[in-house]
C-alpha cells in the first residue's frame, strides 16, 4: 500500500500537469502493470518512449506532492505467523497492516509540521480490501493513543483510471514492491527526492505482533 499527501492546491496543480502529460503521450491513464509490460495504450511502445513519460510523471509528482507513505508486507509470512492468530477473523489481514502504516505515517507528518488540516483518504475503488477499508478506518478513528485523528475527516473510494492521484498512488506502490523484492528500478530512483517514510515488514516483526495480538486476546476481560 502506498499514496501521497497534498494540500488542494498542490493536487489541483498536479492533476492539470498529470492530464497534460497523458495527453502529449496520447494515453488516458497510467497504470504500472499496462505500463511495463507494454499491454493496452501502451502496446508496442519503444523503451525510449517509456522513459520519457516516465521522466515526466515523476516531475509532475515531486514538483506537486508533499510527502510520500508505503509499506510492505510479505503476505506468505503474514500466514504463517499473524494468520495463525485468528484464522477465522478475515478483518485481521495484511491490507490492515500496511492501512496502519500508512494513516499512521500520515497523522505523525501532520503533527511534527504543525498541519491542522482536515484530511480526506481516497483508495482505489477496485481494491480487493474495499470491504474492510471502512471497518478499519473506523477503527482507526477510535484508537485512544492518535493524538490527531481527528483530522482524519472522510474516506472514499475513486476509479483510478479517472482519479488521477490514484495513478501516482499505484507507481509508487508498484516501485515500491518491486524494490522490497530487490529489484533497483528508475522509477523509484527518480521518486528519491520527495520526502516520505516506507515501513517493511519483515518475519521477525510479524512475529512480535502475533505475539502482541496473542497476549491481547488470551488477556482476562475486565469486569
Amino acid at each position: 500500500m502506498a499514496g501521497y499527501i497534498a494540500n488542494e492546491n498542490k493536487w489541483l496543480r498536479f492533476e492539470r500537469e498529470w492530464r497534460k502529460a497523458m495527453r502529449e503521450f496520447g494515453v488516458t491513464h497510467l497504470h504500472m502493470r499496462e505500463f511495463t509490460q507494454s499491454r493496452g495504450e501502451f502496446t508496442k511502445w519503444p523503451e525510449a518512449q517509456h522513459r520519457r513519460l516516465m521522466q515526466r510523471v515523476t516531475w509532475v509528482i515531486k514538483s506537486c506532492v508533499m510527502y510520500r507513505v508505503g509499506a510492505a508486507i510479505p503476505c506468505a509470512d503474514y500466514q504463517q505467523t499473524v494468520g495463525l492468530v485468528e484464522p477465522e477473523n478475515s478483518r485481521i489481514s495484511p491490507f490492515w497492516c500496511a492501512f496502519q502504516c500508512c494513516i499512521s505515517a500520515i497523522l505523525a507528518y501532520c503533527e511534527k509540521f504543525g498541519i491542522a488540516d482536515d484530511i480526506a483518504l481516497v483508495l482505489d475503488e477496485n481494491s480487493e480490501s474495499r470491504q474492510h477499508a471502512l471497518g478499519f478506518y473506523t477503527s482507526f478513528k477510535e484508537s485512544q493513543g492518535l493524538k490527531n485523528r481527528s483530522q482524519l475527516v472522510s474516506m472514499s473510494f475513486a476509479d483510478d483510471k479517472k482519479f488521477t492521484p490514484l495513478q501516482a498512488a499505484d507507481l509508487l506502490a508498484y516501485e515500491l514492491n518491486k524494490y522490497h523484492q530487490g529489484f533497483k528500478r528508475k522509477p523509484l530512483e527518480l521518486l528519491e527526492d520527495t520526502m516520505g517514510v516506507f515501513a517493511v515488514w519483515d518475519r521477525k516483526m510479524l512475529e512480535h505482533y502475533a505475539a502482541s495480538l496473542r497476549e491481547a486476546k488470551d488477556a482476562p476481560a475486565a469486569q
